[in-house]
């Protein structure tokens, strides 16, 4: 599977490895961590490999963006938004360089997740 991931080619003509790494990276980019899932879940029609680090990074920006209401939380939710923060950059870092290495990496219960929300 390695190989033929090499010799993929994405909608805008990169190899399929440097778009997922991309991909991840912009979760990264304040504003943007939005604007790069988005584009390539629409543009991309063929590469499962895509468009699932592009669903993955799509939920989990929007994870961190809703925990950021915990802040109204006393005390405690500040503690909440940072710990799911430190836990989706650690992920993303993660995933970042598997896509660069051509490894998939999902885990299993934010892929049923996102399956329910996105058709392919």
């Amino acid at each position: 599977m390695n190989k033929e991931i090499n010799e993929q080619k994405t909608f805008a003509g990169l190899r399929v490895n440097a778009a997922g790494a991309l991909i991840n990276l912009s979760f990264f980019l304040p504003g943007l961590g939005f604007l790069f899932p988005i584009v390539s879940l629409i543009f991309e029609r063929e590469n499962n490999f895509v468009k699932n680090y592009a669903k993955q990074t799509l939920f989990i920006t929007l994870i961190i963006l809703f925990s950021s209401l915990f802040f109204t939380i006393r005390f405690i939710g500040p503690y909440i938004f940072y710990t799911l923060l430190l836990a989706g950059c650690i992920f993303q870092s993660i995933t970042t360089i598997a896509a660069f290495l051509e490894k998939e990496i999902i885990i299993p219960y934010i892929k049923k997740v996102f399956d329910l929300f996105f058709l392919d």
